[in-house]
Protein backbone atom coordinates (compact mmCIF):
# COMPACT_ATOMS: atom_id res chain seq x y z
CA UNK A 1 0.00 0.00 0.00
CA UNK A 2 2.80 2.41 0.83
CA UNK A 3 4.42 1.58 -2.47
CA UNK A 4 1.12 2.34 -4.21
CA UNK A 5 0.83 5.68 -2.42
CA UNK A 6 4.40 6.54 -3.31
CA UNK A 7 3.67 5.56 -6.89
CA UNK A 8 0.57 7.76 -6.94
CA UNK A 9 2.53 10.67 -5.52
CA UNK A 10 5.27 10.15 -8.12
CA UNK A 11 2.68 10.05 -10.88
CA UNK A 12 1.06 13.22 -9.50
CA UNK A 13 4.44 14.91 -9.33
CA UNK A 14 5.19 13.79 -12.86
CA UNK A 15 1.86 15.19 -14.05
CA UNK A 16 2.61 18.42 -12.26
CA UNK A 17 6.06 18.47 -13.82
CA UNK A 18 4.65 17.97 -17.29
CA UNK A 19 2.05 20.67 -16.72
CA UNK A 20 4.72 23.09 -15.64
CA UNK A 21 7.59 22.22 -17.96
CA UNK A 22 8.14 25.90 -18.63
CA UNK A 23 8.73 26.66 -14.97
CA UNK A 24 12.16 26.70 -13.33
CA UNK A 25 13.59 23.99 -11.13
CA UNK A 26 13.18 26.13 -8.04
CA UNK A 27 9.49 26.67 -8.75
CA UNK A 28 8.98 22.96 -9.33
CA UNK A 29 10.80 22.17 -6.14
CA UNK A 30 8.69 24.69 -4.25
CA UNK A 31 5.49 23.26 -5.68
CA UNK A 32 6.56 19.76 -4.69
CA UNK A 33 7.35 20.97 -1.19
CA UNK A 34 4.00 22.75 -1.00
CA UNK A 35 2.23 19.61 -2.16
CA UNK A 36 4.03 17.53 0.45
CA UNK A 37 3.30 20.13 3.11
CA UNK A 38 -0.38 20.24 2.15
CA UNK A 39 -0.57 16.45 2.27
CA UNK A 40 1.15 16.45 5.64
CA UNK A 41 -1.14 19.20 6.95
CA UNK A 42 -4.22 17.34 5.71
CA UNK A 43 -3.02 14.14 7.36
CA UNK A 44 -2.25 16.02 10.58
CA UNK A 45 -5.74 17.54 10.45
CA UNK A 46 -7.27 14.13 9.86
CA UNK A 47 -5.30 12.70 12.77
CA UNK A 48 -6.93 15.26 15.10
CA UNK A 49 -10.42 13.95 14.38
CA UNK A 50 -12.01 11.90 17.15
CA UNK A 51 -12.93 9.16 14.74
CA UNK A 52 -9.36 8.99 13.42
CA UNK A 53 -8.05 8.98 16.98
CA UNK A 54 -10.38 6.10 17.66
CA UNK A 55 -9.04 4.38 14.55
CA UNK A 56 -5.50 4.96 15.80
CA UNK A 57 -6.47 3.45 19.13
CA UNK A 58 -7.96 0.47 17.33
CA UNK A 59 -4.80 0.22 15.23
CA UNK A 60 -2.75 0.41 18.38
CA UNK A 61 -4.94 -2.24 19.88
CA UNK A 62 -4.61 -4.39 16.77
CA UNK A 63 -0.87 -3.95 16.78
CA UNK A 64 -0.78 -4.72 20.48
CA UNK A 65 -2.87 -7.81 19.98
CA UNK A 66 -0.61 -8.84 17.14
CA UNK A 67 2.41 -8.33 19.33
CA UNK A 68 0.66 -10.24 22.09
CA UNK A 69 0.02 -13.13 19.78
CA UNK A 70 3.66 -13.12 18.78
CA UNK A 71 4.66 -13.00 22.39
CA UNK A 72 2.27 -15.84 23.19
CA UNK A 73 3.88 -17.91 20.52
CA UNK A 74 7.23 -17.02 22.02
CA UNK A 75 5.93 -17.72 25.51
CA UNK A 76 4.83 -21.21 24.48
CA UNK A 77 8.46 -21.92 23.88
CA UNK A 78 9.53 -20.50 27.21
CA UNK A 79 6.34 -21.02 29.27
CA UNK A 80 8.11 -21.97 32.37
CA UNK A 81 10.54 -19.08 32.27
CA UNK A 82 8.15 -16.30 31.31
CA UNK A 83 4.87 -17.43 32.89
CA UNK A 84 4.82 -14.55 35.31
CA UNK A 85 5.81 -12.06 32.63
CA UNK A 86 3.07 -13.40 30.34
CA UNK A 87 0.54 -13.09 33.11
CA UNK A 88 1.56 -9.51 33.79
CA UNK A 89 1.57 -8.77 30.10
CA UNK A 90 -1.89 -10.27 29.75
CA UNK A 91 -3.10 -8.12 32.58
CA UNK A 92 -1.54 -5.07 31.02
CA UNK A 93 -3.06 -5.89 27.67
CA UNK A 94 -6.42 -6.48 29.30
CA UNK A 95 -6.20 -3.14 31.00
CA UNK A 96 -5.24 -1.57 27.69
CA UNK A 97 -8.17 -3.27 26.03
CA UNK A 98 -10.55 -2.17 28.75
CA UNK A 99 -9.11 1.31 28.58
CA UNK A 100 -9.54 1.32 24.81
CA UNK A 101 -13.10 0.09 25.22
CA UNK A 102 -13.74 2.76 27.85
CA UNK A 103 -12.27 5.40 25.55
CA UNK A 104 -14.40 4.06 22.72
CA UNK A 105 -17.49 4.14 24.95
CA UNK A 106 -16.73 7.71 25.98
CA UNK A 107 -16.26 8.73 22.36
CA UNK A 108 -19.46 6.96 21.39
CA UNK A 109 -21.23 8.69 24.25
CA UNK A 110 -19.85 12.02 23.03
CA UNK A 111 -21.13 11.23 19.54
CA UNK A 112 -24.53 10.35 20.95
CA UNK A 113 -24.52 13.56 23.00
CA UNK A 114 -23.49 15.53 19.90
CA UNK A 115 -26.27 13.92 17.89
CA UNK A 116 -28.73 14.68 20.69
CA UNK A 117 -27.56 18.27 20.85
CA UNK A 118 -27.81 18.51 17.07
CA UNK A 119 -31.29 17.00 17.16
CA UNK A 120 -32.23 19.36 19.99
CA UNK A 121 -30.95 22.33 17.99
CA UNK A 122 -32.89 21.15 14.94
CA UNK A 123 -36.03 20.69 17.08
CA UNK A 124 -35.53 24.17 18.52
CA UNK A 125 -35.12 25.55 15.00
CA UNK A 126 -38.25 23.71 13.87
CA UNK A 127 -40.18 24.96 16.92
CA UNK A 128 -38.91 28.51 16.31
CA UNK A 129 -39.90 28.33 12.65
CA UNK A 130 -43.30 26.96 13.69
CA UNK A 131 -43.68 29.84 16.15
CA UNK A 132 -42.64 32.27 13.41
CA UNK A 133 -45.15 30.64 11.05
CA UNK A 134 -47.92 30.88 13.67
CA UNK A 135 -46.99 34.49 14.40
CA UNK A 136 -46.99 35.33 10.68
CA UNK A 137 -50.33 33.54 10.27
CA UNK A 138 -51.76 35.50 13.22
CA UNK A 139 -50.42 38.70 11.66
CA UNK A 140 -52.04 37.78 8.34
CA UNK A 141 -55.31 36.98 10.14
CA UNK A 142 -55.15 40.31 11.95
CA UNK A 143 -54.49 42.11 8.67
CA UNK A 144 -57.39 40.26 7.01
CA UNK A 145 -59.70 41.13 9.93
CA UNK A 146 -58.54 44.75 9.76
CA UNK A 147 -59.22 44.79 6.03
CA UNK A 148 -62.68 43.27 6.59
CA UNK A 149 -63.42 45.84 9.31
CA UNK A 150 -62.26 48.61 6.95
CA UNK A 151 -64.50 47.27 4.18
CA UNK A 152 -67.46 47.06 6.61
CA UNK A 153 -66.75 50.61 7.78
CA UNK A 154 -66.68 51.79 4.16
CA UNK A 155 -70.00 50.02 3.54
CA UNK A 156 -71.56 51.75 6.57
CA UNK A 157 -70.19 55.12 5.43
CA UNK A 158 -71.54 54.43 1.94
CA UNK A 159 -74.97 53.60 3.38
CA UNK A 160 -74.90 56.78 5.49
CA UNK A 161 -73.92 58.82 2.44
CA UNK A 162 -76.66 57.18 0.41
CA UNK A 163 -79.15 57.99 3.17
CA UNK A 164 -77.86 61.59 3.23
CA UNK A 165 -78.28 61.85 -0.55
CA UNK A 166 -81.78 60.37 -0.28
CA UNK A 167 -82.72 62.82 2.47
CA UNK A 168 -81.24 65.71 0.47
CA UNK A 169 -83.20 64.64 -2.61
CA UNK A 170 -86.34 64.27 -0.49
CA UNK A 171 -85.76 67.73 1.01
CA UNK A 172 -85.24 69.25 -2.44
CA UNK A 173 -88.41 67.53 -3.70
CA UNK A 174 -90.34 68.77 -0.65
CA UNK A 175 -89.03 72.30 -1.22
CA UNK A 176 -89.99 72.08 -4.90
CA UNK A 177 -93.43 70.71 -3.94
CA UNK A 178 -93.86 73.52 -1.40
CA UNK A 179 -92.85 76.09 -4.00
CA UNK A 180 -95.33 74.56 -6.47
CA UNK A 181 -98.02 74.58 -3.79
CA UNK A 182 -97.34 78.24 -3.01
CA UNK A 183 -97.40 79.05 -6.73
CA UNK A 184 -100.68 77.17 -7.15
CA UNK A 185 -102.14 79.03 -4.16
CA UNK A 186 -101.02 82.32 -5.71
CA UNK A 187 -102.61 81.35 -9.01
CA UNK A 188 -105.82 80.37 -7.20
CA UNK A 189 -105.82 83.67 -5.27
CA UNK A 190 -105.22 85.60 -8.49
CA UNK A 191 -107.99 83.63 -10.21
CA UNK A 192 -110.36 84.30 -7.27
CA UNK A 193 -109.42 87.98 -7.36
CA UNK A 194 -110.11 88.05 -11.10
CA UNK A 195 -113.46 86.30 -10.55
CA UNK A 196 -114.32 88.74 -7.74
CA UNK A 197 -113.26 91.66 -9.94
CA UNK A 198 -115.41 90.37 -12.80
CA UNK A 199 -118.27 89.86 -10.37
CA UNK A 200 -117.90 93.41 -9.04
CA UNK A 201 -117.81 94.75 -12.60
CA UNK A 202 -120.90 92.70 -13.50
CA UNK A 203 -122.69 93.94 -10.37
CA UNK A 204 -121.66 97.51 -11.19
CA UNK A 205 -122.95 97.17 -14.75
CA UNK A 206 -126.17 95.53 -13.50
CA UNK A 207 -126.63 98.33 -10.96
CA UNK A 208 -126.05 100.91 -13.69
CA UNK A 209 -128.53 99.17 -15.97
CA UNK A 210 -131.07 99.04 -13.16
CA UNK A 211 -130.64 102.75 -12.42
CA UNK A 212 -130.84 103.57 -16.14
CA UNK A 213 -133.98 101.50 -16.39
CA UNK A 214 -135.50 103.30 -13.44
CA UNK A 215 -134.48 106.66 -14.92
CA UNK A 216 -135.93 105.67 -18.32
CA UNK A 217 -139.15 104.60 -16.66
CA UNK A 218 -139.30 107.93 -14.84
CA UNK A 219 -138.74 109.76 -18.15
CA UNK A 220 -141.51 107.77 -19.77
CA UNK A 221 -143.80 108.44 -16.84
CA UNK A 222 -142.97 112.16 -17.01
CA UNK A 223 -143.53 112.25 -20.79
CA UNK A 224 -146.84 110.42 -20.37
CA UNK A 225 -147.85 112.81 -17.63
CA UNK A 226 -146.93 115.83 -19.75
CA UNK A 227 -148.75 114.41 -22.75
CA UNK A 228 -151.81 113.85 -20.64
CA UNK A 229 -151.44 117.36 -19.23
CA UNK A 230 -151.09 118.76 -22.75
CA UNK A 231 -154.17 116.87 -23.91
CA UNK A 232 -156.06 118.08 -20.93
CA UNK A 233 -154.97 121.67 -21.59
CA UNK A 234 -155.79 121.27 -25.26
CA UNK A 235 -159.27 120.03 -24.32
CA UNK A 236 -159.71 122.92 -21.92
CA UNK A 237 -158.58 125.45 -24.48
CA UNK A 238 -160.75 124.20 -27.29
CA UNK A 239 -163.23 126.68 -26.20
CA UNK A 240 -160.75 129.47 -26.53
CA UNK A 241 -160.17 131.30 -29.66
CA UNK A 242 -158.56 129.50 -32.51
CA UNK A 243 -155.59 131.84 -32.50
CA UNK A 244 -154.92 131.36 -28.88
CA UNK A 245 -155.39 127.65 -29.36
CA UNK A 246 -152.92 127.55 -32.18
CA UNK A 247 -150.42 129.54 -30.18
CA UNK A 248 -150.85 127.26 -27.24
CA UNK A 249 -150.51 124.23 -29.47
CA UNK A 250 -147.41 125.70 -31.04
CA UNK A 251 -145.91 126.43 -27.66
CA UNK A 252 -146.81 122.97 -26.47
CA UNK A 253 -145.29 121.46 -29.60
CA UNK A 254 -142.13 123.51 -29.18
CA UNK A 255 -141.95 122.55 -25.53
CA UNK A 256 -142.37 118.90 -26.51
CA UNK A 257 -139.67 119.20 -29.17
CA UNK A 258 -137.32 120.92 -26.73
CA UNK A 259 -137.97 118.19 -24.21
CA UNK A 260 -137.40 115.49 -26.80
CA UNK A 261 -134.14 117.13 -27.99
CA UNK A 262 -132.94 117.45 -24.40
CA UNK A 263 -133.89 113.86 -23.75
CA UNK A 264 -132.12 112.61 -26.89
CA UNK A 265 -129.04 114.67 -26.01
CA UNK A 266 -129.12 113.27 -22.52
CA UNK A 267 -129.62 109.76 -23.90
CA UNK A 268 -126.69 110.24 -26.27
CA UNK A 269 -124.49 111.57 -23.51
CA UNK A 270 -125.51 108.72 -21.24
CA UNK A 271 -124.94 106.21 -24.04
CA UNK A 272 -121.53 107.69 -24.77
CA UNK A 273 -120.78 107.69 -21.07
CA UNK A 274 -121.77 104.01 -20.82
CA UNK A 275 -119.72 103.12 -23.90
CA UNK A 276 -116.73 104.97 -22.49
CA UNK A 277 -117.18 103.32 -19.12
CA UNK A 278 -117.55 99.90 -20.80
CA UNK A 279 -114.47 100.60 -22.91
CA UNK A 280 -112.53 101.57 -19.81
CA UNK A 281 -113.78 98.45 -18.03
CA UNK A 282 -112.76 96.24 -20.96
CA UNK A 283 -109.37 97.94 -21.19
CA UNK A 284 -108.96 97.52 -17.45
CA UNK A 285 -109.87 93.85 -17.75
CA UNK A 286 -107.43 93.40 -20.64
CA UNK A 287 -104.73 95.13 -18.61
CA UNK A 288 -105.53 92.92 -15.63
CA UNK A 289 -105.41 89.89 -17.93
CA UNK A 290 -102.06 90.97 -19.37
CA UNK A 291 -100.78 91.70 -15.86
CA UNK A 292 -102.00 88.33 -14.65
CA UNK A 293 -100.41 86.57 -17.64
CA UNK A 294 -97.18 88.50 -17.08
CA UNK A 295 -97.22 87.64 -13.37
CA UNK A 296 -97.97 84.01 -14.19
CA UNK A 297 -95.19 83.96 -16.79
CA UNK A 298 -92.78 85.56 -14.35
CA UNK A 299 -93.84 83.11 -11.64
CA UNK A 300 -93.46 80.20 -14.06
CA UNK A 301 -90.05 81.51 -15.12
CA UNK A 302 -89.05 81.97 -11.49
CA UNK A 303 -90.32 78.48 -10.71
CA UNK A 304 -88.39 77.16 -13.70
CA UNK A 305 -85.25 78.97 -12.56
CA UNK A 306 -85.78 77.65 -9.02
CA UNK A 307 -86.33 74.11 -10.29
CA UNK A 308 -83.29 74.35 -12.58
CA UNK A 309 -81.24 75.74 -9.68
CA UNK A 310 -82.38 72.84 -7.48
CA UNK A 311 -81.52 70.39 -10.25
CA UNK A 312 -78.14 72.07 -10.76
CA UNK A 313 -77.38 71.92 -7.04
CA UNK A 314 -78.53 68.31 -6.87
CA UNK A 315 -76.55 67.43 -10.00
CA UNK A 316 -73.45 69.17 -8.64
CA UNK A 317 -73.87 67.34 -5.33
CA UNK A 318 -74.30 64.04 -7.18
CA UNK A 319 -71.21 64.76 -9.33
CA UNK A 320 -69.20 65.64 -6.22
CA UNK A 321 -70.47 62.51 -4.49
CA UNK A 322 -69.63 60.39 -7.54
CA UNK A 323 -66.13 61.87 -7.67
CA UNK A 324 -65.73 61.25 -3.95
CA UNK A 325 -66.98 57.68 -4.39
CA UNK A 326 -64.53 57.19 -7.28
CA UNK A 327 -61.64 58.45 -5.16
CA UNK A 328 -62.73 56.30 -2.21
CA UNK A 329 -63.15 53.28 -4.51
CA UNK A 330 -59.68 53.90 -5.94
CA UNK A 331 -58.34 54.28 -2.41
CA UNK A 332 -60.00 50.99 -1.41
CA UNK A 333 -58.53 49.27 -4.47
CA UNK A 334 -55.08 50.64 -3.67
CA UNK A 335 -55.46 49.57 -0.04
CA UNK A 336 -56.61 46.09 -1.09
CA UNK A 337 -53.69 45.86 -3.53
CA UNK A 338 -51.33 46.88 -0.72
CA UNK A 339 -52.82 44.19 1.56
CA UNK A 340 -52.55 41.59 -1.22
CA UNK A 341 -48.92 42.56 -1.80
CA UNK A 342 -48.22 42.26 1.92
CA UNK A 343 -49.88 38.83 1.98
CA UNK A 344 -47.95 37.77 -1.13
CA UNK A 345 -44.69 39.06 0.34
CA UNK A 346 -45.42 37.27 3.60
CA UNK A 347 -46.21 34.04 1.73
CA UNK A 348 -43.07 34.48 -0.37
CA UNK A 349 -41.01 35.08 2.77
CA UNK A 350 -42.52 32.00 4.39
CA UNK A 351 -41.76 29.92 1.29
CA UNK A 352 -38.25 31.34 1.20
CA UNK A 353 -37.70 30.53 4.88
CA UNK A 354 -39.01 27.01 4.31
CA UNK A 355 -36.74 26.63 1.29
CA UNK A 356 -33.78 27.94 3.28
CA UNK A 357 -34.63 25.49 6.06
CA UNK A 358 -34.75 22.63 3.56
CA UNK A 359 -31.55 23.81 1.91
CA UNK A 360 -29.90 24.09 5.31
CA UNK A 361 -30.97 20.52 6.13
CA UNK A 362 -29.71 19.39 2.73
CA UNK A 363 -26.38 21.12 3.34
CA UNK A 364 -26.08 19.43 6.75
CA UNK A 365 -26.89 16.07 5.17
CA UNK A 366 -24.36 16.60 2.36
CA UNK A 367 -21.71 17.72 4.86
CA UNK A 368 -22.37 14.59 6.91
CA UNK A 369 -22.09 12.43 3.80
CA UNK A 370 -18.80 14.10 2.82
CA UNK A 371 -17.47 13.68 6.36
CA UNK A 372 -18.56 10.03 6.39
CA UNK A 373 -16.83 9.38 3.06
CA UNK A 374 -13.66 11.10 4.23
CA UNK A 375 -13.62 9.04 7.44
CA UNK A 376 -14.22 5.88 5.42
CA UNK A 377 -11.20 6.78 3.24
CA UNK A 378 -9.06 7.33 6.35
CA UNK A 379 -10.33 4.03 7.77
CA UNK A 380 -9.33 2.19 4.60
CA UNK A 381 -5.91 3.82 4.69
CA UNK A 382 -5.43 2.75 8.33
CA UNK A 383 -6.53 -0.80 7.50
CA UNK A 384 -4.00 -0.84 4.67
CA UNK A 385 -1.29 0.31 7.07
CA UNK A 386 -2.24 -2.50 9.49
CA UNK A 387 -2.11 -5.02 6.68
CA UNK A 388 1.28 -3.71 5.62
CA UNK A 389 2.40 -3.98 9.24
CA UNK A 390 1.49 -7.67 9.26
CA UNK A 391 -1.50 -7.44 11.60
CA UNK A 392 -3.83 -10.44 11.07
CA UNK A 393 -7.27 -9.90 9.43
CA UNK A 394 -9.12 -10.99 12.57
CA UNK A 395 -7.98 -7.81 14.37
Amino acid sequence: AKARERKEKMLAMEATRRATMQKGDLELEDEMKNTLLLDSAQKATDEELDVVKHMNQMMLYAKCVTIRDAQLMEKRKIQKEQAEQEKQFDELMEEERLRAIEIQDEQEKKKIDERKRGASIIRMQIEQREKDRIREQEQLDMEREAMLRQIEKMKMEEQQKEEGRRQLGQQLLEEAALANKIQIQRKQEQRMKAIEEDQRIAEYIAEKDRKEQEWQEQLEKEAKRKAEETARLRAMQEKMADKQAEEDALRAKRAQEDYERAWRAKEKAERERKELMLKEIMESREEQKRTKERVQAEAAQAQKFQFEAILAVQKAAEQAELEKERLERQKRLEHNEFIRKQIAESEEKKQRNRQEFLEEGSKIRIAKEIESRRLESIKQRKITELRNSGVPEKY
